[in-house]
């Protein structure tokens, strides 16, 4: 595995991060130290995302 600062002051953009793979590559990208954009077109799946954020302390922004 990666150490958890692998992605330390970076920005991961995840296109399709509401479900599916991007949801766990964007999961992944925050739990390495990114602060994670993810974008879907689906605002329920935005919106999940959201609240689960809420709980963490990752840097996220979640879009439609």
């Amino acid at each position: 595995m990666l150490p958890k600062d692998t992605f330390e002051n970076k920005v991961a953009i995840v296109t399709g991060g509401g479900t599916g793979l991007g949801k766990g590559m964007a999961s992944m990208l925050a739990e390495l130290g990114a602060s994670v954009a993810i974008i879907s077109r689906l605002v329920l799946n935005c919106y999940q995302w959201y609240t689960y954020f809420l709980n963490s302390s990752w840097d996220y922004i979640v879009g439609t």
